[in-house]
């Protein structure tokens, strides 16, 4: 059965037992409690949500604000951030990392030292693995001219290819 209502109405209780449909503005004064699901068509106006359990984005979240969590985020997909945008981390934004829009940068702007370590290997390489330089723990670092290896360290002290030139 239906039932069309015009101008102002009050209920101070309504259930509904099947769809409702409302064609201009349903304001509520007070909870709405609602067991399944919401389809929204078109914008939602949120001042505050608080969500117990999952959300799931078919799209693009937009934040314009602090987005704020108190656990871990995964990220599939990677992040993607424009030309300067930082990612900062520490409590007091103590290290950054970001691209300028020419030259990116790893920086440590707070009183500690940037340390790099692994239990293993260090290597950094041009994009297409042209090694610069190779740090092994316990063993050798070797520094690259050209992707070619001209000065090492050895167990027993330095190896250097090529023709060496002091001044002094």
């Amino acid at each position: 059965t239906a039932v069309n209502l015009a101008g102002t109405t009050v209920v101070d209780d309504l259930t509904v037992s099947d769809d409702l449909t409302v064609t201009d503005d349903l304001i509520v004064g007070g909870d709405i409690d609602l067991e399944g699901s919401i389809d929204v068509n078109g914008t939602a106006n949120l001042d505050v949500v608080d969500i117990d359990g999952a959300v799931n984005m078919a799209t693009t979240a937009l934040v314009t604000g602090v987005l704020t969590t108190t656990a871990a985020t995964v990220h599939n997909g990677g992040i993607t951030m424009p030309n300067s945008a930082k990612a900062i981390f520490g409590s007091d934004g103590d290290l950054e990392i970001y691209h300028g829009g020419s030259d990116s940068y790893i920086r440590e702007k707070g009183a500690g030292n940037l340390r790099i370590t692994t239990d293993s290997q260090v290597i950094i390489a041009k994009h297409n693995d042209e090694n610069m330089i190779n740090a092994v723990a316990n063993g050798a670092v070797t520094l690259y001219y050209n992707s070619a290896a001209k000065l090492a360290t050895t167990n027993t002290g330095v190896d250097i290819t090529g023709t060496t030139v002091t001044d002094g």
